[in-house]
C-alpha cells in the first residue's frame, strides 16, 4: 500500500520541524504498545513545551500534529521520516493478523480511552457499587443474569424436572428508555442501565445527533427481569448509496424506470414536490425587501434568482462573523420553542442564508421543469423533461428534495443492537434486531415524535413544522464489516404477528458497488487530539467556524476535525477514513415503502397490524425461540459458555465493564 504524506504544512519553523521529526522517529519503533507510546509522549511533552519556538500558532500546530500522529500509531499505522524530511504514514494491513481481531484492537484503543475518562470511570463504579432504592439495595449486577442459574433452568426444562418448557425460561419483553424512566424493580435509572451495558461494546459509546430512541430487552421469566439486550433507533444517515438504491431513492434509478415505463404521475409529482417545498419556507422578509413577488410567475427571471444567491452569500458571511464573536447559540428543546422564537430563527443569518439559497435552487429547478412542460401534452410531459440533460438533472434534484423531506423522520438507523451476556450464547442479538423492526417500536417511535417539531424545517418556515413519524424503514451496519453476522438470515414471518401470510420482515444485505460504508469518522482520534486541533484552528480564526448550532451542518465533531486537519496542511479526506468498513443492511416495514417515502402514496401500508403491539412482541420472541434459541440451548458447548458468566464475587461476567488501567490515555499538551 502506498505511503501517505502526513507532513503538517502548518509546522513551519525549523525547530518545530526538527522536534516533530525526532518524535516520529521515536514513536515509529514503539508500534502500538501502549506503555512505550506513553513513554515517548511524556518525553515529547517536555520537548514540545520547552524547546519549541515561542510563536504560539506554530507551537499549537506542533502539539496537535504530534498527538494526531500518536493516535494513528496506536491505531496500527506505521510512520517514518523520509530522506526529504516528509512524514509518511502507512495504513494498517488487514492481513497482518486475523481481520476481526485486528479491527477489535483498533476499536478497543478508542473505547479504553473513553473508559479512562474520570467521569466515565466514576459512572461505572457508581453503577457497580449500587444504591439504596425504594425496592432495596440494588446495583447493575441486579440486572445481570447469572449464567449458572440460566443453565440450571435450561437443563431442568430439557429433562422435564422443572415443569417448565424451554420457551418459559426466557419470556422477553421490550422496555423503552427515557431520561426520567426508572426500573420499577430495582429503582435504577433506565438511561443509566442502558449506558452501562453499552460500555461493554468493543467500540466507544458516542451520542448520535438528532433523534435517538433507546430500548432494553428484558427477561420476564427471571428474578429482577435481567437485561437480555439493548438497542437504539436513531436518526438515519442523510445519504447512503446502497440504502438509497434499495429504497428506490436514487434519481438515476427512477429515471431509468420512468424511461422504461413513463408514468404521467411523476410529472405532476415533480412540480407539486417543489411547490410544497417553496410553501414551507418563510418568505415574508424577502417580499418586504422586494426580492420576490407576492405571487410567483410560471417562470421566475434569472435576475431574481441571482439576487437571492447574493443575499445567501451575504448572510453566510454574517453568520460566520457572529460565530467568531461568540454570538451564535445552540438551540434548545424544539417542543418548548415559541412561535416568536421560530420566527427569530428564520430571520437569523444562518437560516436567512439557508432559505435564500434553497429558494434560489428550487426556482431554478422549477424553471427548468416548466420550460420542458411548456406546450407539451400532459401525457408526454415526463418524456419531454427526461429527454434533455438539464431536464434529467432537474428531476434528480426533485428526487433528492423528496428524500430530504422524509430521511430525518420516517426512516431510522439501528445504531446499537446486541445481546447482553449470557444471552449472547443463545443468539439474543438476533432477537434484539427482530424486535427493533416490531410493531411496538413503530408505535413508540410515532408516539415519541409525532408532535415534535422539526428543528431545521421549523427554522426554515418561521413556524412549528411537525412532520409525520411513520417509521417504514430501518437501516443498520455490522460492526466489523464481515459476514456472517447477527443480521444475516434474521427475519420473521408477518403472519406470526397477524400480518399477511407469505411475507417476511427481513434484514436484507444490500449488495452492490456501495454495499459497504465509506469508513469516515472521528473515533480514531483521542479527545486531547481533537481539543488540540480545535485550539490550533481557533488561533487562526480568532473564533470557531464550526459550531454546535443545529442546522449549520451534519456532525459538528466531524466538520471541526476536518477543518482542523486541513488547516494543519494534512489531507483530511485521507485521515478521516479510519479503514473499518461496515456492511449495510436494510429492512422494509411497509409494502409501499418506496412510494410512501417519495410521497407518491399518502399513507404507509405496514406489513403487520399495529394493534396489539405487545402481543406482536411476544409472537416475534416465540418465533426467535423456535427458530434460533431452542436448538442453541440443546448444544453441548452451551453449558461451558453459560457457566463463564457468574455473579459470585469477585464478579466474572461478560456483561461487566472491564475498566482499563487508571492512567491518562493521552498527555495533555494544551497551552492556556
Amino acid at each position: 500500500m502506498a505511503a501517505l504524506d502526513i507532513t503538517p504544512k502548518a509546522v513551519t519553523t525549523a525547530t518545530s520541524r526538527r522536534l516533530l521529526a525526532h518524535f516520529v522517529k521515536d514513536i515509529a519503533v514503539t508500534g502500538a504498545d501502549r506503555d512505550e507510546l506513553k513513554s515517548v509522549r511524556l518525553s515529547a511533552r517536555t520537548r514540545f513545551l520547552f524547546e519549541a519556538d515561542k510563536q504560539k500558532t506554530d507551537k499549537l500546530a506542533l502539539i496537535a500534529s504530534g498527538l494526531m500522529i500518536a493516535d494513528l500509531v496506536e491505531q496500527g499505522w506505521r510512520v517514518r521520516v523520509a530522506r526529504d524530511e516528509r512524514i509518511l504514514g502507512h495504513r494498517p494491513f488487514d492481513d497482518d493478523e486475523e481481520v476481526r481481531t485486528h479491527k477489535r484492537r483498533r476499536y478497543h484503543a478508542a473505547r479504553d480511552a473513553q473508559l479512562r475518562q474520570p467521569a466515565t470511570r466514576a459512572f461505572i463504579e457508581r453503577m457497580e457499587r449500587g444504591t439504596l432504592t425504594s425496592t432495596g439495595r440494588h446495583s447493575i449486577f441486579s440486572l445481570m443474569r447469572d449464567g449458572r442459574h440460566l443453565h440450571f433452568e435450561i437443563a431442568g426444562a430439557l429433562s422435564g424436572s422443572s415443569g417448565k418448557t424451554l420457551g418459559e425460561v426466557v419470556r422477553p419483553y421490550l422496555q423503552f428508555v427515557t431520561s426520567t424512566a426508572v426500573c420499577p424493580i430495582t429503582g435504577l435509572q433506565l438511561q443509566d442501565v442502558w449506558r452501562y451495558f453499552r460500555h461493554t461494546w468493543s467500540n466507544p459509546y458516542e451520542s448520535v445527533p438528532g433523534r435517538s430512541m433507546l430500548f432494553l430487552v428484558r427477561v420476564g421469566a427471571a428474578p429482577n427481569h435481567p437485561v437480555m439486550g439493548i438497542g437504539a433507533v436513531s436518526s438515519a444517515a442523510v445519504q447512503l448509496e446502497a440504502r438509497d438504491r434499495y429504497i428506490g431513492w436514487l434519481g438515476e434509478d427512477i429515471i431509468a424506470a420512468c424511461k422504461a415505463d413513463p408514468s404521467p404521475e411523476y410529472a405532476d409529482w415533480a412540480l407539486s414536490t417543489i411547490d410544497k417545498a417553496l410553501k414551507a419556507i418563510f418568505r415574508q422578509d424577502l417580499l418586504e425587501k422586494g426580492l420576490l413577488p407576492a405571487k410567483l410567475p410560471k417562470h421566475v427571471p434569472q435576475k431574481t434568482i441571482a439576487k437571492l444567491q447574493k443575499l445567501a452569500a451575504k448572510a453566510r458571511e454574517e453568520h460566520y462573523a457572529r460565530s467568531e464573536a461568540g454570538l451564535n447559540k445552540a438551540g434548545g428543546d424544539a417542543i418548548r420553542v415559541t412561535a416568536a422564537e421560530w420566527l427569530k430563527f428564520a430571520r437569523s443569518p444562518l437560516f436567512t442564508f439557508k432559505r435564500a439559497r434553497e429558494i434560489a435552487s428550487l426556482l431554478e429547478t422549477r424553471n427548468t421543469i416548466q420550460d420542458a412542460f411548456d406546450g407539451v401534452p400532459k401525457p408526454k410531459r415526463l418524456e419531454a423533461l427526461l429527454g434533455s440533460g438539464n431536464g434529467r438533472a432537474a428531476f434528480t434534484k426533485v428526487v433528492r428534495l423528496a428524500r430530504s423531506m422524509t430521511v430525518g423522520t420516517e426512516i431510522a438507523d439501528l445504531t446499537v443492537c446486541g445481546a447482553v451476556p449470557p444471552y449472547n450464547v443463545l443468539l439474543g442479538g438476533k432477537l434484539v434486531a427482530m424486535l427493533a423492526a416490531s410493531p411496538e417500536v413503530v408505535l413508540e417511535y410515532r408516539r415519541r415524535y409525532q408532535s415534535a417539531p422539526s428543528v431545521i424545517a421549523s427554522s426554515m418556515a418561521g413556524r412549528a413544522i411537525v412532520r409525520s413519524a411513520n417509521l417504514v424503514f430501518i437501516g443498520t451496519t455490522s460492526l466489523y464489516g464481515e459476514r456472517p453476522n447477527q443480521y444475516d438470515r434474521t427475519s420473521y414471518p408477518c403472519d406470526t404477528i397477524g400480518g399477511p401470510r407469505g411475507q417476511m420482515v427481513r434484514y436484507q444485505y444490500l449488495t452492490g458497488q456501495r454495499s459497504r460504508t465509506t469508513c469516515v469518522g472521528t473515533f480514531q482520534f483521542g479527545r486531547d487530539t481533537k481539543a488540540a486541533i480545535e485550539q490550533f484552528t481557533t488561533s487562526l480564526t480568532n473564533g470557531r467556524r464550526v459550531n454546535n448550532v443545529f442546522g449549520e451542518g451534519t456532525s459538528p465533531k466531524l466538520r471541526s476535525l476536518r477543518d482542523g486537519l486541513n488547516a494543519l496542511g494534512i489531507s483530511s479526506d485521507e485521515l478521516l477514513q479510519h479503514g473499518i468498513e461496515k456492511v449495510v443492511y436494510g429492512v422494509k416495514l411497509a409494502t409501499n415503502t418506496s412510494q410512501y417515502l417519495l410521497r407518491l402514496d399518502e399513507t404507509p401500508n405496514y406489513m403487520f397490524p399495529l394493534e396489539e403491539a405487545e402481543a406482536g412482541t411476544s409472537g416475534i420472541a416465540q418465533y426467535w425461540f423456535e427458530r434460533w434459541a431452542s436448538a442453541r440451548m440443546q448444544r453441548g458447548d452451551v453449558e461451558q459458555k453459560l457457566l463463564a458468566h457468574n455473579l459470585v464475587r469477585p464478579v466474572r461476567h461478560g456483561a461487566r465493564v472491564i475498566l482499563p488501567s487508571n492512567d491518562e490515555d493521552q498527555l495533555s499538551f494544551r497551552i492556556e
